[in-house]
């Protein structure tokens, strides 16, 4: 046989160059020419020449003793072949169209040439071509196949010009296989869209290995357009969050960008920097991009100090959002936010979000739209101020002290990224407990040696979760957000309409409104604010627990509880919480501003601490508070604990144990206001009732100590059933300013006068036409029970029994 001969391949002749490439080429051919001549002594066959398996049929004459081997792959009598296999006749002149009995294959094909190092060196690759379906290797693990020279449907191309097409692994296509840098040094944009582009063209989906890639002008993953909206069947699945990273370089847009139906995401991380810090100057405006997704899901990612919105979730339907999103917001983008409200903005989906350290003002999460979608969300503000340094200088270790050129002063709150280790030469600092204001452009020093200049900042300083749309279920827990600069935007506020609200949880210190209440028609199934109150100075200002605002209408909230806060202001109309429970309460309980709403059980715990003039304070017509029952605890109550203002108000059967300073356990001033079943035990030289209201009726109380039990002052007031006992002044006192009729005190029972009693019922000159009748006379006073003094004309008194 002739002898393979090796030349070192070069180029030029004054300075001959050769490369890696070409040398491993040469190499190869000389392999390839031995690995021949070896087959064919091994077998003892000789070549009968190529054979193309596209043909269609087998090799006409042929003779016993040589093979064939296939230039072009193809199937014959339901045989596949591939480049590089050998066909053997089994006798002559063997058929042309049946393999049985009349063929043999030997499968050369799967014994694999020169294996590149990696998809640079197979592209750089001087190799010629192997043959239609020859297989290429790396040993990255990307299996390539040989197409031929005028095809277009490849995703290789050598140096050489061989087009390869590549196949995909069991999770997709994997983009390393398009040239992608796993390592960040370069730009991954145009490597991966094409990656993309041939996966979708394949059905493939895409697969992300461990790496960081760098994203300089935004990935996008946008199906084709249809008669009912983008339609795309594929996926991108990462090798998890802390594995594969998108960091953004340069300040793009976005960073990834989702706008097609069926898609799936999952296993990858975005972040800001390639530092893992807050950085201004590379930060993407927007992390991921959703829109006009359906049927598809976004689950198992995390996006990460982007100066912006981390997530944002634009037409959204039927889908499944899952992930983290930490450190994101500005003062003019949510760190998760929509900004499309109509019906669809998302729509009969299912979104879960762990939302922590939201920067910026304008808050952590905004949903303008939420159609029969359950969001679930967990949201905490740490009270930081994040510093973004240039030129920084050391590592300032927590819980050191900072100064401020413009001598502001603050305690660094954790250990960040060492300058040393820095990428970008940005810096970031991060200060809890800041006094004083900064600006841009002050430097710093730390008490242990840092240094460098404030580039931009930002504080954890909006509110946490806001929802507008309607027909939602919400889960939702907030902790902590003392760095709020709009205190009437709730920490959690529902603007939105016929929805459920599974939970709502406030958590943690915190300054302005807990919960916030605009919309209609809600229904909460469970309501916890805990303002962390502590300090009664500090805390004096602070605003309620709850509010249901002026435009909320028709919301039902089952259980609302808080604990260590101030309490509940419903200024809407019909608003109804079924059980109220409040813990060390600061202040005010609750204060129902609107018509027709009100408190059906309350257990009322006031701290005795931060005095509050009415605690419970009915204003709106048909209010009511306590119909169910319950307990009040006022021992920082002033004027009264219990005040009924509007028309109609209502006080139901609560227990008043303790009234503090207040004078009087309850005051009805507004027309018709009805207290009923209530249990007050009323402090010395005070009062219980004080019943000044147009027909105002307290019905069936049971008033126990004080000075008088209760003290009526208007036409038509009624005093009916219940007992009056320990009073040391009058059980009854009727004593209106001027000349009124119709009051009634009727089936009271009197008992246990205290010392210095004068009567039990006294109906003063200005009461005429008025009734005490069937009362139940205290025998400790006898005759003086009842005592009608002065000029009243008119009154019955009878039926009044010892």
């Amino acid at each position: 046989m002739a002898a393979p001969t090796y030349r070192l391949p070069v180029t030029g002749s004054a300075h001959p160059l050769t490369s890696r490439a070409a040398h491993e080429a040469a190499v190869q051919a000389v392999a390839d020419a031995l690995y021949a001549e070896l087959g064919a002594i091994a077998t003892g066959l000789s070549p009968a020449g190529n054979w193309d398996a596209a043909s269609g049929t087998f090799p006409a004459g042929a003779k016993r003793g040589g093979y064939y081997l296939v230039s072009a792959a193809g199937t014959v009598d339901e045989q596949a072949f591939a480049v590089g296999d050998w066909l053997v006749p089994l006798v002559n002149d063997a058929s042309t169209s049946s393999f049985a009995g009349q063929w043999a294959r030997g499968e050369y094909s799967k014994v694999v040439k020169r294996v590149y190092e990696d998809v640079p060196a197979l592209q750089a690759s001087a190799e010629p071509a192997r043959g239609v379906g020859a297989e290429w290797r790396d040993l990255g693990g990307h299996v390539c196949r040989e197409v031929a020279p005028d095809s277009e449907d490849y995703l290789i191309r050598t140096s050489a010009g061989v087009k390869l097409q590549v196949a995909p692994g069991p999770m997709g296509l994997v983009v390393t296989a398009a040239g992608v840098d796993p390592t960040g040094a370069v730009a991954c944009d145009a490597a991966f869209n094409a990656a993309f582009a041939y996966a979708r063209s394949k059905s493939y989906g895409l697969a992300l290995p461990p790496g960081r890639f760098r994203v300089e002008q935004g990935l996008d993953f946008i199906g084709s357009p249809t008669v009912s909206g983008f339609q795309i069947r594929m996926g991108i699945r990462g090798a998890g969050a802390q594995n594969t990273v998108f960091f953004s370089h340069g300040a793009p847009d976005y960073v990834l960008r989702i706008d097609a139906r069926y898609f799936e995401a999952s296993g990858f991380a975005i972040t800001g920097s390639i530092d893992e810090i807050r950085d201004t100057a590379h930060s993407a405006k927007i992390g991921i991009w959703v829109e006009n997704m359906r049927q598809g899901a976004l689950t198992n990612f995390e996006v990460r100090h982007i100066v912006g919105a981390g997530l944002r979730i634009d037409r959204c339907i039927v889908s499944r959002i899952d992930g983290i999103v930490y450190r994101c917001g500005s003062d003019t983008a949510h760190a998760v936010d929509q900004t499309v409200a109509d019906q669809d903005g998302c729509q009969a989906s299912w979104v879960r979000i762990n939302c922590e350290d939201a920067h910026g003002s304008a808050g952590a999460m905004r949903f303008l739209s939420h159609r029969n979608t359950h969001l679930e969300a967990k949201l905490e503000n740490q009270p930081y101020w994040i510093f973004e340094t240039s030129a920084p200088v050391g590592n300032a270790a927590r819980e050191a002290t900072v100064s401020f050129s413009g001598g502001a002063t603050g305690v660094v709150a954790l250990t960040n990224t060492d300058p040393s280790n820095l990428i970008n030469g940005n810096g970031q600092l991060t200060v809890k407990d800041l006094v004083g204001a900064v600006t841009v452009g002050e430097t710093f020093t730390s008490s242990d040696g840092a240094s460098g200049t404030v580039k931009a900042f930002t504080a954890a300083n909006g509110p946490q979760f806001w929802a507008g749309g309607d027909y939602g279920t919400f889960d939702i827990y907030a902790n902590q957000n003392r760095l709020k600069a709009d205190l009437a935007a709730g920490d959690i506020t529902f603007a939105c309409s016929d929805s459920h609200i599974l939970k709502g949880q406030v958590r943690g210190p915190h300054v302005g409104y807990g919960v916030v209440i605009t919309g209609q028609r809600n229904a909460a199934q469970l309501l916890y604010v805990d303002q962390g109150l502590t300090d009664v100075a500090e805390e004096a200002s602070r605003y309620d627990a709850v509010l249901f605002s002026a435009g909320s209408a028709n919301n039902t909230v089952h259980t609302l509880r808080t604990r260590n806060a101030k309490g509940v202001d419903n200024a809407g109309s019909r608003n109804r919480i079924d059980q109220l429970d409040q813990t060390n309460l600061y202040g005010r309980s609750y204060r129902g501003q609107g018509n027709f709403g009100g408190v059906t059980y309350a257990n009322v715990q006031q701290l005795a601490a931060l005095a509050e003039t009415s605690p419970v304070n009915l204003q709106g017509e048909g209010t009511f508070f306590g119909t169910g029952g319950g307990v009040i605890e006022a021992p920082a109550a002033t004027g009264e604990v219990v005040l009924l203002a509007g028309a109609r108000a209502r006080l139901g059967p609560v227990q008043i144990p303790d009234m503090g300073a207040a004078n009087y356990g309850v005051r009805l001033t507004g027309a018709d206001a009805l207290v009923q079943g209530a249990v007050i035990a009323v402090a010395a030289g005070k009062t219980g009732i004080q019943n000044v209201a147009t027909r105002g009726r307290v019905l069936d109380c049971d008033i126990s100590g004080g000075a008088k039990g209760v003290y009526a002052r208007n036409a038509g007031c009624v005093i009916r059933g219940g007992s009056v006992s320990g009073y040391t002044s009058i059980g009854v006192h009727c004593d209106p300013a001027a000349a009124v009729t119709g009051m009634r005190v009727e089936g009271v029972i009197f008992h246990s006068a205290g010392v210095g009693a004068t009567a039990d019922i006294q109906l003063a000159a200005n009461v005429n036409k008025s009734f005490a009748t069937n009362n139940s006379i205290a025998t400790e006073l006898g005759a003086t029970g009842v005592v009608v003094p002065g000029s009243g004309s008119g009154n019955i008194i009878t039926q009044n029994a010892a």
